[in-house]
């Protein structure tokens, strides 16, 4: 892997393109025509495909769980506090969306006082760790399922699935020793918040600064930057009408274009 840069894939009907693997099952072109030229001008994935408005469990599920209690301390707290704080912002902007994150195993519940539930709901995103490679790419940190509900262009049985190794070893490489005690780690935080960016409907941005950049590196930015958040901001006031949340001029001006070193592998 190279130290400066982790790429992902992304698939949707198996083309591939680069980062977080999204899956998606349906008719695209159907979809295209009854969604028309909306939200055309932000960067989304096919058709504008996208979550359903309103409250999602995120759910680390108890196959998650039996990775993650094999760990020290110190990276557990990075997994799910990086977690916490990723949906936290999630929340914080997207007036559309809200996120709990929570687990189907009592004993994390307890020691990181998340909501404990037993079931996974059909509009929650359940959280899988995975030791394989992932979308046959060894570089690549995570994954995005879902389907498509059919002539709705919203996403259903959405997934986010980790790479272990990625949540566990990533950070110390990308990461000061502050940046990670700081919640906003590469491994957990940055790549739960572009999976879930996904989740939502947005595909990559061109852009090293933006966090739904198709790679990580050192000079890319840990957290949501303003562009990201005028992004989200458009995107609520779009797909579910709400009213904007930015005090400022919501037009959106698309960043400059990453630079071709930072590209590469």
């Amino acid at each position: 892997m190279n130290k400066n840069k982790v790429k992902s894939t992304l698939t949707v009907l198996g083309l591939g393109v680069l980062f977080g693997g999204v899956v998606a099952e349906g008719s695209v072109f159907a979809i295209d025509i009854i969604n028309g030229k909306k939200g055309k001008n932000l960067p989304l994935l096919s058709g504008g495909i996208h979550l359903r408005e309103g409250n999602h469990n995120v759910v680390i599920t108890d196959q998650f769980y039996s990775h993650l209690k094999y760990e020290n301390q110190v990276d557990k707290d990075i997994v799910v506090n990086g977690f916490k704080e990723a949906y936290n912002d999630l929340n914080r902007y997207n007036a559309g969306l809200n996120f709990t994150l929570c687990t189907t195993n009592k004993e994390l519940a307890t020691e990181y006082n998340i909501p404990n539930v037993s079931e996974i709901g059909s509009q929650d995103i359940p959280l899988y760790c995975t030791t394989e490679i992932i979308e046959n790419n060894k570089n690549v940190m995570a994954s995005t399922g879902y389907n498509e509900a059919f002539l709705t262009h919203e996403m259903k049985d959405v997934s986010i699935t980790f790479k272990k190794d990625s949540l566990f070893k990533v950070w110390r490489t990308y990461d000061t020793v502050e940046e990670t005690l700081n919640v906003y780690n590469t491994a957990a935080y940055t790549t739960c918040a572009h999976e879930s960016m996904h989740a939502i409907g947005f595909s990559h941005i061109d852009d090293h600064e933006s966090i739904m950049n198709t790679y990580v590196s050192y000079s890319g930015s840990k957290t949501f930057t303003d562009y990201d958040i005028k992004l989200m901001d458009e995107f609520n006031t779009i797909f579910y009408g709400t009213k904007s949340q930015l005090n400022q001029n919501n037009a959106i001006d698309t960043p400059k274009s990453a630079k071709v070193e930072d590209m590469e592998m």
